[in-house]
């Protein structure tokens, strides 16, 4: 790990890995996402209240993770235009104002 061409070759073959990972998962997603909509429709209360609970669970996951995305973006977004820093605006309730416009898709 060391020597720069092997640590390099080594975390491109990681990365590698991880995209496949990711794409198997996104995969299983959605078989997961039939199985649980059919698990909805049981005739048995109990289990399509819990698949019903799995599911806005895994919405509001979702929703979290796409939020994070949104204010990363951001954050880039103004530390390009701040020369590489994070420096927030004097008003830090401004600051905090533009994220959550962020998180709220305005």
């Amino acid at each position: 790990m060391t020597e720069p061409k092997f640590k390099k070759s080594y975390l491109e073959l990681r990365e590698m890995e991880a995209d496949i990972a990711r794409a198997e998962l996104r995969g299983l997603a959605l078989k997961a996402t039939r199985t649980l909509s059919r698990a909805m429709d049981s005739e048995d209360p109990s289990i399509s209240l819990r698949a019903a609970q799995t599911a806005v669970r895994a919405g509001v996951k979702v929703e979290d993770g796409e939020d994070v995305k949104k204010v990363v973006r951001f954050l880039s977004e103004y530390a390009e235009r701040d020369n590489d820093t994070i420096t927030p605006p004097r008003e830090s309730r401004r600051f905090h104002n533009q994220i959550q416009r962020v998180t709220r898709g305005r």
